[in-house]
């Protein structure tokens, strides 16, 4: 199902009434022998725009992971996401939020140019695009990341499980549709089941492609905390067939770190691992850029290395969530739509504090877009 779209002319409009946060340059002192300085952080206010509420429809979400299918066309895949009306100034939703979207951006007039947003269900009562499937594990599904590989679309993922107290991580799930190009009411999904995942380890918090591999940035519980980690598989392979068993694991060795085929011995590469996050590569400083951060804490962090292996450098703060009250989470790059050397555009999520959404602000619980400048040592 679609609602309204959001065009050029009216970003450009309602972009002029949106108020420009630029933080100084010495907020945050990296450093000195870091490899990259922090030049400035602003509001990228093309995207934080075009992700307002609609008048009737996409009220918000979280997530917000973007994904190249063709040179004109962006998606953006949600997870928890109100659908409904803005009346005078406050959303209302039509009911309970909904477990997953997706949006498309069309650029083939403009940047951003306009976006359809796509969810199952009917016009009154609102569902999840990708429903809970009875051979899959988990009552609803969190899509929080994707790419297209050996053209096929494969979407990946949280299988969760909830009861009256409490909610868990039932395992990982990956969508896979190969007509991606057609409108997404035609899509036809084959949906698999990765058989990881729990609250102590996922997979896919990130996903890269490099030469035949694609490259999985999870999370592991240490005894120190939890960590990014590291996973790789062939590309044929797993787009064929998505399986964990096709998945070996950047691990420790007793001489040297190495790839294996389980993950008793994992090599964490950063603290804090996080669920959602996403890898950028600035070709021309050869550096890999992810961003990190804890959910209960204001700021945020970014981190660099010269190889997905690591080492990678001790994660740096570049921002801090004024409207922080309960959690800012959600915080990845967007390579996809960052121009220029030095330049990442990120988005985040400040959570709402409670679920009557009528009383919270227009700018909680949707995502939030930063324009970082960078410069190279």
């Amino acid at each position: 199902m679609k609602y309204l779209k959001l065009t050029r002319a009216s970003v450009a409009v309602l972009s002029l009434l949106l108020p420009i946060l630029l933080m100084a340059e010495d907020t945050f002192t990296w450093p000195t022998e870091y490899p990259v300085q922090l030049n400035s952080v602003i509001v990228d206010s093309t995207y934080d725009t075009l992700f307002t509420a609609q008048s009737e429809g996409w009220l918000g979400s979280d997530a917000a992971h973007s994904i190249i299918l063709s040179e004109d066309r962006i998606l953006w895949i949600f997870g928890d996401t109100y659908i409904g009306e803005v009346k005078e100034g406050r959303r209302y939703p039509k009911g309970p939020h909904i477990n997953n979207c997706i949006a498309i951006e069309d650029r083939s007039h403009s940047v951003p140019g306009s976006i359809e947003y796509y969810w199952g269900g009917d016009q009154d009562t609102p569902a999840a695009f990708f429903p809970p499937q009875t051979d899959m594990p988990g009552q609803f599904y969190w899509l929080t990341s994707g790419l297209v590989v050996k053209e096929r679309l494969l979407l990946f993922g949280f299988a969760m499980s909830a009861n009256d107290s409490t909610w868990w991580l039932d395992g990982t799930l990956v969508v896979a549709i190969d007509n991606y190009k057609d409108n997404p009411n035609e899509w036809v999904c084959d949906f698999y089941d990765l058989g990881v995942g729990s609250n102590d380890f996922g997979l896919h918090s990130a996903i890269y492609l490099k030469g035949t591999f694609i490259y999985f940035v999870g999370f592991n519980k240490f005894k120190e905390g939890q960590a990014a980690i590291l996973g790789r598989a062939d590309q044929k392979a797993f787009s064929n067939s998505p399986n964990e068993s096709l998945i070996k694991y950047w691990s420790d060795g007793w001489l040297r770190k190495t790839w294996r085929n389980n993950s008793e011995h994992l090599s964490p590469l950063f603290f804090p691992g996080v669920t959602e996050t996403d890898i950028q590569y600035i070709d021309k400083w050869g550096l890999y850029a992810i961003t990190t951060y804890d959910p209960m804490q204001p700021d945020l962090f970014i981190t660099f290395s010269k190889a997905l292996t690591g080492p990678w450098s001790d994660p740096q703060p570049f921002f801090s969530n004024p409207d922080h009250v309960t959690m800012t989470y959600a915080a990845r790059p967007h390579p996809q739509i960052s121009q220029g050397t030095g330049e990442v555009i990120i988005s985040y999520v400040t959570s709402p504090t409670s679920l009557d959404i009528p009383k919270e602000s227009m700018d909680t619980y949707r995502p939030r877009f930063l324009n970082i400048k960078l410069l190279l040592k």
